[in-house]
């Protein structure tokens, strides 16, 4: 009796113990068009022009091998299409890091250690000159999701949408022409019920991930334009890896608001400045020899 008992709790643990959890339900019920989808997509971001959020910030920034471990607390600031500056601060430190760009440059500055800031200019993008930075800038912008979409889905880049039924969201994806062939330069999913982004894909002219991102606990920007009920929201937690470099990023965002007590971010106040004090590093100095 004993060596039988023993048998049957030998078979239970190794079998797991517990009977096997059924998968989640698939969804099956109607679905909205690209259209319809697009137009509630830009109701809520068209009501974010800029944004300002307090930040808390985590990031392994990778780059040839050396990590820098970056935790603090700072702001980001956002005016769309292009222009973004997220800082971060210690009390007893000062600038522990900043992330900028401008319409025409993005750079990404370190103080840890040694200070050091890595640069380029956005005409030079996906050129072979250019080297590669830890963490670009305007794929981080990319990732917040408050960017606005074409309604004119026949022009480039072109924009088609799949549903995935499983994990029950749309799936906007982003194509554009090279010069031999159409490439896929992003695909951002948008949860069903509220159309809101989960996750984040961004890739290469060779369809590699150049960033994933995943896209949660989304809350309201504060407005006066809008009664609560209404504001426009977006998520606060981002969890960004990007393959190449190996780096990392959490974002965490409260307080999110269209400007700071001061009316920034303002024309003109986001700026690409220089740094005396920090190791230069300009990723598409090639390009322009």
């Amino acid at each position: 009796m004993l060596r039988a008992s023993m048998l049957t709790v030998a078979v239970l643990l190794l079998s797991g113990g517990c009977a096997r959890q059924a998968p989640p339900p698939v969804y099956r019920g109607p679905t909205l068009t690209l259209t319809q989808v697009v137009e509630q997509i830009n109701r809520n971001n068209q009501a974010i022009p800029t944004l300002y959020a307090q930040v808390s910030l985590e990031a392994d920034i990778v780059d040839k091998g050396r990590s820098r471990f970056i935790n603090t607390g700072g702001d980001i600031f956002v005016r769309k299409p292009r222009e973004l500056l997220l800082r971060g601060k210690k009390p007893a430190m000062g600038k522990v890091f900043e992330m900028g760009s401008t319409q025409d440059r993005y750079w990404l500055t370190t103080y840890v250690d040694d200070a050091t800031r890595w640069w380029g200019h956005y005409r030079n993008i996906g050129k072979p000159c250019a080297g590669q930075m830890p963490i670009r800038p305007d794929l981080v912008g990319e990732v917040l999701g408050i960017g606005d979409i074409s309604p004119d889905f026949l022009q480039p880049p072109l924009l088609t949408m799949t549903f995935n039924n499983d994990v029950d969201v749309y799936m906007l994806n982003w194509h554009s022409r090279a010069a031999d062939r159409w490439i896929t330069e992003k695909s951002i999913w948008y949860d069903r019920e509220t159309l809101l982004p989960r996750k984040v894909l961004l890739y290469d002219a060779n369809g590699r991930p150049i960033l994933r991102a995943n896209l949660s606990n989304h809350k309201a920007v504060q407005t006066d334009a809008e009664p609560p009920a209404r504001r426009p929201v977006i998520a606060t937690d981002y969890q960004l890896f990007f393959p190449d470099s190996g780096s990392r990023m959490t974002l965490r965002l409260s307080d999110m608001r269209l400007q700071n007590q001061g009316g920034h971010p303002r024309q003109g106040t986001i700026v690409f400045r220089e740094e005396p004090d920090a190791t230069e590093i300009q990723i598409d100095k090639d390009c322009d020899e």
